[in-house]
């Protein structure tokens, strides 16, 4: 019979092969019994995480009785997708060796140990108990974080494994990345190089994961006289709307993003700053005609915000792990950024207030604050409500104000009464992720994405808020 080995292709029974089974043999006799109990108790729990189909691969776990905790099982503390990715990546700087009887950070250094770490699990879990804390999903809902999970009942320690999904390459639902604690060591690899059955593993999403983007969302300029706002299209594009002798029409600018991208105009050029799908943020600049450059440092797990600030033309995102990043373009046409510290949900809305920069952010339970820049940066509370989006931030009629979704999907206007005292407005509607700011001439726009993807907008003049629907496609 084809094995898997331990590189994960097809090919004969290795020795290596042939030695995990003989140890097996020789364990077996001493807690046949003691595995044969917990897994009476383990299946009827996990029937929708199993599979009944044979897999000789040796890919041993921390199973039976020295290695199933006898603790009830509990969630961990609320984690990012991109605090996942970024867990399971420390195990690659050097990849951490196979081995079901050591541990690393606390955690087991097999397959189960490796997704209950990346999963900050208060204990390590197995094939056999991880889909308690998770939910089943399609294939095609995969994203960053959610694991992949195939649990053999016909030989549950050797035979079963776990991986994690990091990204798809191209369209969804063709080949991806994944992150594994596999012999010899911990690996990031295609699935397709992998050799997997999509027909045996199954896909779980962690029950406590979050968010980081909180949807993605648009961002608005006014250009070359022209009203423009940006979003991305539902294959992933970015999509251009501008409205023209008065009438709304729209350009798919190509690429793969995700996120709200954040627009700028930087004297006479109009840049879009944008998130790949691997995190590497890039721009399109239009000059006449539209570009696209790499910025060619970092990686960002938001949407972005951008602003031109003491002559200089930045732009704000979610770092990796967390913390607020200002990106900035030197004198010499390099980029570099700078980490600002914190841990923030979703797009930063950024704009110069007069001769102050402010940054408006989420927290991680939704409270909305500020970084500001007066030649040193400071962390100032909003003091009221909570947010469920990136913002979106702008500077009309002589006020400071930001726009997010709230809690129960409305759009939420925050305003600056004077002397930091911040208060807000529920304005309406039913909205999905970062709303898009922009001063028009005397008329203040918001445009937002509703549930169905349909783009709508808001706008305010004569002291009274409208809503009009743009019907202009959808966006993701």
């Amino acid at each position: 019979m084809a094995t898997l080995d331990r590189h994960g292709g097809t090919g004969r029974r290795s020795a290596w092969t042939s030695r995990a089974a003989a140890r097996t043999q020789r364990g077996r006799r001493h807690w046949l019994i003691g595995v044969a109990v917990v897994a009476a108790i383990l299946v009827p729990l996990s029937m929708s995480g199993v599979s009944s189909a044979a897999d000789d691969t040796p890919r041993p776990q921390g199973a039976g009785p020295h290695g199933i905790s006898t603790m009830a099982i509990e969630l961990g503390p609320p984690i990012t997708r991109s605090e996942i990715i970024a867990r399971a990546d420390t195990w690659m700087h050097p990849p951490v060796p196979y081995n079901q009887d050591a541990n690393k950070d606390g955690y087991r250094t097999d397959c189960s140990g490796y997704v209950s770490m990346a999963w900050k699990l208060p204990q390590n879990l197995w094939t056999g108990n991880l889909d308690q804390v998770g939910v089943p999903i399609g294939y095609n809902d995969l994203k960053a974080g959610d694991m992949l999970l195939y649990h053999n009942l016909a030989d549950p320690v050797n035979g079963s494994h776990v991986v994690l999904f990091e990204r798809w390459t191209g369209a969804v639902g063709g080949d991806f990345y994944i992150y594994e604690q596999s012999p010899p060591a911990t690996k990031h690899r295609l699935w397709s190089q992998a050799g997997y059955s999509r027909s045996l593993f199954k896909p779980f999403r962690y029950k406590n994961t979050v968010e980081d983007s909180l949807g993605n969302g648009l961002s608005s300029v006014v250009y070359g006289g022209v009203l423009r706002f940006f979003g991305r299209g539902m294959d992933g594009q970015l999509i251009q709307y501008y409205k023209g002798s008065g009438v709304w029409a729209w350009q798919a600018l190509g690429g793969n993003i995700v996120g709200t991208p954040g627009a700028v105009v930087d004297g006479t050029v109009l840049r879009v700053f944008a998130s790949g799908t691997d995190g590497t943020p890039f721009q399109y600049y239009f000059d006449g005609a539209w570009h696209l450059a790499s910025i060619g440092v970092g990686r960002i797990s938001s949407g972005t915000s951008a602003v031109r600030y003491g002559g200089i033309t930045r732009f704000f995102a979610r770092g990796m792990d967390g913390q607020l990043i200002q990106y900035y373009q030197d004198s010499g046409g390099v980029w570099a950024w700078q980490a600002l510290g914190g841990n923030i949900l979703g797009t930063p809305g950024a704009v110069f207030d007069g001769t102050v920069l402010r940054v408006f952010v989420s927290g991680t339970d939704g409270t909305p604050f500020q970084y500001y820049f007066d030649g040193t940066w400071h962390l100032a509370s909003i003091g009221v409500g909570r947010i469920s989006s990136g913002t979106s931030a702008v500077r009309y009629g002589g006020i400071t104000r930001f726009f997010a979704r709230g809690m129960d999907g409305q759009l939420i206007q925050y305003w600056d009464q004077g002397g930091g005292q911040w208060t807000w407005q529920a304005l309406g509607g039913n909205i999905l992720g970062t709303p898009g700011a922009v001063v028009d001439g005397t008329m203040l726009r918001v445009f937002v994405v509703g549930t169905d993807g349909t783009p709508w907008q808001y706008y305010f003049t004569a002291g009274q808020w409208f809503t009009i629907a743009l019907n202009l496609g959808r966006l993701t």
